[in-house]
């Protein structure tokens, strides 16, 4: 069954700190999601079942470096690329 993905929150944490200590993507923000500078791409591809992120940071010598990422169904029986992390209007 096609699925389509959305990313509602990217964050990470390094040298033992919480992986919610920085925020590279947060869709809930508000009056606006925020976005940083560090992501270039986010997009669910329908085809391979993968969301991809591409991103660039630029922290120097760290260690225990981890992700945390919120995805939420999008739609369900669309066979369609999502990019932009936009949900289409059903």
């Amino acid at each position: 069954m096609n699925r389509a993905l959305t990313l509602t929150k990217l964050s990470y944490g390094y040298n033992g700190n919480a992986v919610t200590t920085n925020d590279l993507y947060n869709g809930m923000a508000r009056p606006s999601p925020y976005r940083s500078s560090s992501v270039t791409t986010m997009e669910w591809n329908a085809a391979s079942k993968h969301f991809r992120i591409e991103l660039l940071l630029k922290l120097g010598a760290v260690q225990e470096l981890m992700y945390r990422a919120t995805m939420q169904l999008c739609s369900v029986g669309t066979g369609t690329t999502i990019v932009g992390n936009t949900c289409p209007t059903p």
